[in-house]
């Protein structure tokens, strides 16, 4: 009878295996493994070892590949070649104005409420970080909205939905005069 399998101390990409997990629903052996970001994660032997598409850290290479991605293929706002703005960038701009510039019509109810966005997603590499973290629009029906509408402008507040989830979502408001 063959030695049970033991890959602890063996590297994958990004992940060494530190110790064996539980089995998984299906009876698959699977392994606790350490991304080289600091990340844990379960993975099975058979994840580890694929010919095609192995698993080779815990997401963040795919999101680093990403990044990597946006940031060679974004210039000056993102901006297609017939000079128009992506809706992305549109997006992201129009918070920061919301909350930055008194002059704009929104500030009363963005800045001067003390909402802000997060220093990620300002300064040089601001709109490719705000890509990085919220990604692509799913859909034109879609738009920026914070989850807590007392929060800021920042990655955990933040995401894509579409004006019936953004009605559900709204302040609530005191009627004129009252106390």
């Amino acid at each position: 009878m063959p030695a049970p399998l033991n890959l602890i101390g063996q590297r994958f990409g990004r992940l060494v295996v530190v110790e064996r997990a539980a089995n998984g629903a299906a009876g698959q052996t699977r392994w606790l493994c350490s991304c080289d970001c600091g990340t844990p994660t379960v993975v099975s032997t058979m994840s580890l070892r694929a010919k095609r598409t192995p698993t080779r850290s815990c997401g963040c290479l795919k999101r680093d590949a990403d990044a990597r991605w946006i940031e060679s293929n974004t210039k000056h706002g993102d901006a297609p070649h017939d000079g128009e703005r992506s809706p992305e960038y549109s997006a992201w701009a129009a918070a920061i104005q919301r909350c930055t510039n008194p002059e704009n019509q929104s500030f009363k109810n963005y800045g001067a409420r003390g909402i802000s966005v997060c220093a990620r997603w300002l300064g040089n590499r601001g709109f490719t970080n705000f890509l990085a973290d919220m990604g692509r629009r799913p859909s034109s029906k879609h738009s920026i909205d914070r989850i807590n509408n007392d929060g800021n402008y920042e990655p955990s507040n933040c995401r894509w939905a579409t004006a019936k989830q953004q009605a559900r979502n709204k302040r609530h408001r005191r009627p004129r005069g009252a106390a």
